[in-house]
């Protein structure tokens, strides 16, 4: 019914609605969700989320607002999210996370 949001969407009493704002550009892709200690964390390549709140290639949803996790922190899309040992891990097309080389993969304590 019509564009409720863009990128990403919930179901919200049987009606699809837009995520506080979604993403900013029909040129963003999520490619993948993941909730970790109670936020959902989104990955892709996009640049900003929400009322155009900056961030690098992966933001979390608080259930309230996006927070970016840091502007230019990925050079590249962040493909897929999973937890072990109570990290956060991540691996995709990136090779650097604030200039410190990670070569695809990394952890988040």
């Amino acid at each position: 019914d019509g564009n409720a949001g863009n990128g990403i969407l919930k179901l919200e009493n049987n009606q699809w609605v837009d995520v506080g704002g979604s993403f900013n550009s029909h040129n963003d892709q999520v490619h993948d969700m993941f909730v970790y200690n109670d936020k959902l964390y989104v990955s892709g390549i996009f640049s900003s989320v929400g009322e155009d709140v900056p961030t690098s290639n992966i933001a979390s949803w608080d259930g309230d607002s996006w927070n970016g996790l840091g502007i230019d922190l990925f050079d590249n899309r962040v493909l897929a999210m999973d937890s072990y040992q109570g990290a956060l891990i991540v691996g995709g097309g990136f090779n650097n996370i604030n200039d410190l080389y990670y070569g695809g993969l990394a952890r988040w304590t």
